[in-house]
């Protein structure tokens, strides 16, 4: 089965390298009519820092950067199947909770 590397130029590349070093992690590969999302987290794309200390701010970057990477292949939120979220602070589940999260995704945080 081929396999393609996806890229969006409006979400970040993260990895394990510094910011003027290119990242050895692809944003996403497609094989067959499966899409694999490597892990999207609250940075700016331009500038690789994380936006805010305020969870409202990281998750609705976050989820902007996913959204950018699946439409540059073709998808949205309504194709998600799984999803992950990774928390640092204890009070943040709550807070994440709370927000106005898109009906698609919603069932990820639940």
């Amino acid at each position: 089965m081929p396999k393609r590397i996806i890229t969006s130029q409006s979400a970040p590349t993260t990895g394990f390298t510094d910011k003027g070093t290119p990242s050895p992690l692809a944003q996403a590969i497609r094989a067959g009519n499966l899409l694999f999302v490597s892990g999207q987290g609250p940075l700016d794309p331009k500038t690789r820092e994380v936006v805010s200390a305020d969870i409202g701010e990281q998750t609705r970057q976050t989820l902007t950067n996913l959204k950018n990477v699946l439409a540059a292949a073709e998808l949205d939120f309504s194709h998600v199947v799984n999803m992950r979220v990774v928390l640092r602070n204890p009070e943040d589940p709550d807070r994440l909770k709370a927000m106005p999260i898109p009906a698609e995704i919603k069932a990820a945080f639940e």
